[in-house]
């Protein structure tokens, strides 16, 4: 059922010069344009987990992204910034902010998406963030 739409955002991802590869993990890595995806996820969650990795990708383009997320600049600069709460709420906001554009994104394009579907797939990866912020023993992701 999703095949189309997923067909359709992946043209769009190619046509805005990514590149998309399939493998274990989902991630961005912005300064190489490429998109890694889960390659074990249905259609439907892997057009989820692209639409947000691109929210990542918009949100990393904008010139404000320094000020915006300024602790997780902060942290490249100084690793030791990356215990800080600061840079915990700072991760944990871009994650909702890409999770947000990435529905947009599918609104702009006519892509339709299960609201419901998407608020619950989402919410899964948000909440793990919000255990790795909330845990004093947890260093990293």
């Amino acid at each position: 059922m999703y095949g189309k739409q997923l067909k359709k955002f992946l043209n769009f991802l190619e046509e805005e010069g990514f590149k998309i590869h399939f493998g274990i993990d989902s991630s961005l890595y912005y300064e190489d344009s490429l998109i890694v995806c889960n390659s074990r996820l249905s259609d439907e969650k892997t057009l989820y987990t692209l639409l947000h990795e691109y929210g990542h990708a918009v949100l990393r383009n904008n010139e404000k992204y320094c000020k915006i997320y300024r602790s997780q600049f902060k942290e490249k600069i100084d690793g030791r910034h990356g215990r800080s709460n600061s840079f915990k709420i700072d991760v944990l906001r871009e994650e909702f902010d890409a999770w947000r554009i990435g529905l947009e994104m599918a609104e702009s394009l006519d892509i339709p998406i299960d609201l419901e579907k998407y608020d619950k797939y989402s919410s899964k990866y948000l909440k793990s963030y919000c255990h790795w912020v909330c845990d004093s023993n947890q260093w990293s992701l």
